[in-house]
């Protein structure tokens, strides 16, 4: 048992307390230091953060027929959580005793990822470089509420079916956006220098806030909700049947075509240059 646990989980120790029967806890990297998250599968992981090291950690609560297949590791401060070759009869988890689901708590936020049909549900206030925060397959993550304290630009990327449910950055300087597939993403920031957003298929991403510059994309059915974030100069490209709305004060540059559509918010007197084609329009919107 030993052997295998430790092959399973890296070299991180294990310690199983009680458990109902057809359950089974186990604790890891107890006292480590966690600076991001990826949860992976089906788990279900409320996370907080803790300046203390001591509390650093993760306890995972899986139908005991799960153990041998449980992944946890941690790779260079980040945790990964999930399943590695789990056999036909126990793919399907409405076949568990219990859903798989784990208690994280980290010292900063660096990096946060799901995928599969995991879910992340932060509870309390969270700090870090926030240099990536990913969905994808049909996960989600959020709400949650980042102080920004690196420098790099943050990434925030939906895919798939997956959501980024309300993530409000604080005191970023840019951010690098997209949504593809049937995803979602509702971003909030204030006072960033840039946002570069891409939108495809038939995502949606609602973005608010305040910004110097904005340059945005849109194609296929998708559409790109930038009205409540108001920024200096702007830029939209816009393809087959998607649409942006967005809020300028300075410029507006526009290129549309196929069935797309831009309709804008002035906050004065803009320099604007549109270039139309197909059925596509720009309108401002009164």
């Amino acid at each position: 048992m030993k052997k295998q646990l430790l092959s399973l989980c890296g070299a991180l120790a294990l310690s199983i307390p009680v458990a109902f029967a057809g359950e089974t806890t186990l604790t890891s990297a107890q006292g480590l230091a966690i600076r991001g998250l990826h949860a992976g599968h089906t788990f279900a992981v409320t996370l907080r953060q803790s300046a203390n090291t001591a509390e650093n950690g993760v306890e995972v609560t899986i139908d005991e027929r799960l153990k041998p297949y449980l992944k946890v590791t941690l790779q260079k401060g980040i945790l990964y959580l999930g399943f590695d070759d789990l056999p036909h009869e126990l793919q399907n988890a409405d076949k568990w005793c219990r859903p798989a689901i784990a208690e994280v708590t980290l010292s900063c936020i660096d990096r946060l990822t799901a995928s599969g049909l995991a879910s992340i549900t932060p509870v309390g206030t969270f700090s870090g470089a926030a240099t990536a925060i990913k969905t994808s397959d049909a996960s989600k993550i959020g709400p949650i509420t980042i102080q920004v304290t690196g420098t790099d630009a943050t990434e925030a990327t939906v895919s798939g079916m997956s959501r980024i449910e309300n993530l409000t950055l604080k005191n970023a300087r840019a951010v690098e956006a997209s949504a593809s597939g049937s995803s979602n993403l509702k971003l909030d920031c204030d006072a960033i220098r840039s946002l570069r957003i891409v939108a495809s298929g038939m995502s949606s991403a609602t973005v608010a806030g305040s910004a110097e510059t904005v340059t945005s994309k849109a194609s296929g059915g998708s559409h790109l909700n930038l009205e409540k974030l108001k920024a200096e100069k702007v830029s939209c490209e816009t393809s087959g049947m998607s649409s942006i709305t967005c809020y300028s004060t300075s410029s507006l540059d526009v290129s549309s075509s196929g069935g797309s559509s831009v309709r804008y918010r002035s906050g004065g007197v803009l320099r604007t240059n549109f270039s139309t084609s197909g059925m596509s329009y720009v309108a401002k919107i009164e």
